[in-house]
């Protein structure tokens, strides 16, 4: 008659199913049990039949039961991550554009918004095609190139912006959607721009014969005024419009939780370069001071809601540009009764050099301007 085979040991049993368990406490667990075992059997109790055994019997199916919920989460987890990932690859491959007929390339511009480096492809169609190391593409329409500005922050880097503001519901980037592209460059920095997708890979030195000429700013904005034309690309230096205390033609200021430069434009505000906004005046419904009656306060809010109702705040400005900051938007904005401009009230003073030949020698002309600065197209 073959021997019946011995029951295994609870204790053991269990020890080995939580071996290899992710949840810690389990480890706690089979050391309670175990001290526990041993004063038993100090007291005289069988060493495969004591309470502590009937614990890890009853602990068993438990063990069980979580390791099969865990499993099932996680098979839900990988089989829902895989379709995303290939609804993503999918996506991003029906949307994918070809950048063989570019007008030209500009190659590894840092970006601020979006974040990282990008080789920037403009297509002759007029479309904006961002493209970093992976291969993923930022696709911008033509059309919803709004406006673009070369804008310098007066730093001692010589750092200056290249701000694109963009129409409608801006391009798609991941999840999120990009309003405004701005893509920063120091004094130090060089840029390879290839034209006509000729590969060659040269270096465009070209300036113009000014100081700073071949800063990379300035070369990556003429070749996109180049593509958009003077009536997208650029606007009055700043400096003309808003001098403020330290003559940059912008402010200080915080976005949240993000420290930029406030630029006060002509026809609206940008800030940069992250978050990255541009900002038109044609756009807001409601322009606010905030805090300026505060005398204990060292700075100041300024508050923008465009048409869509969801408030822009940018604050901390600095109080010493509290009378510059008012004497800029009482020339630009006018009460919500159509009430004459505060211009009225301020003074209509002379700094106000739009009409100066040297506007569009900054980051080219108005729209409705006849500067001389076609001389800088090809």
């Amino acid at each position: 008659r073959a021997e019946r085979p011995r029951a295994m040991d609870a204790i053991d049993v269990l020890a080995a199913r939580v071996a290899n368990d992710p949840e810690r406490a389990w480890g706690a667990v089979m050391k309670r049990i175990k001290v526990a075992k041993d004063a038993f059997i100090d007291g005289g109790a069988r060493a495969t039949d004591t309470p502590a055994h009937a614990v890890a019997a009853a602990l068993l199916p438990i063990a069980d039961a979580l390791d099969d919920a865990r499993r099932s989460a996680l098979a839900f987890k990988t089989t829902n991550a895989g379709a995303n990932a290939r609804a993503v690859a999918t996506a991003a491959t029906a949307a994918r554009a070809s950048t063989k007929d570019a007008a030209f390339v500009a190659r590894g511009v840092g970006f601020n918004a979006p974040r990282g480096k990008y080789d920037a492809h403009v297509m002759k169609n007029g479309d904006l095609v961002l493209e970093n190391t992976k291969g993923a593409q930022i696709v911008i329409e033509g059309r919803d190139v709004r406006r673009v500005l070369r804008l310098e922050t007066g730093d001692a880097n010589q750092t200056s912006l290249v701000v694109v503001g963009l129409r409608g519901e801006g391009a798609q980037n991941g999840k999120s959607r990009l309003m405004t592209l701005c893509a920063t460059f120091r004094g130090k920095d060089k840029l390879v721009i290839e034209r006509g997708g000729d590969g060659d890979g040269a270096e465009d030195d070209e300036g113009d014969g000014e100081e700073g000429s071949t800063h990379a700013a300035r070369l990556f904005f003429r070749a996109l005024e180049r593509e958009y034309g003077a009536e997208t690309c650029g606007t009055t230096n700043p400096v003309k419009v808003f001098a403020g205390t330290k003559g940059f033609g912008h402010v200080q200021a915080t976005k949240g939780f993000n420290s930029g430069h406030l630029f006060f434009l002509k026809e609206g505000v940008a800030f940069g370069p992250s978050p990255a906004m541009y900002v038109h005046f044609d756009d807001l419904e409601d322009l606010r001071v905030l805090r300026a009656e505060n005398a204990g306060s060292s700075t100041f809010d300024l508050s923008m809601t465009p048409e869509d109702g969801v408030a822009v705040e940018f604050s901390n400005i600095s109080r010493d540009e509290l009378e510059h900051v008012s004497r800029y938007l009482a020339k630009r904005c006018t009460s919500a009764d159509d009430a004459p401009s505060a211009a009225g009230v301020l003074g209509d003073e002379s700094d106000d050099d739009e009409s100066d030949e040297d506007d569009e020698d900054f980051t080219g002309q108005e729209p409705d301007s006849s500067g001389d600065d076609d001389d800088d197209d090809d």
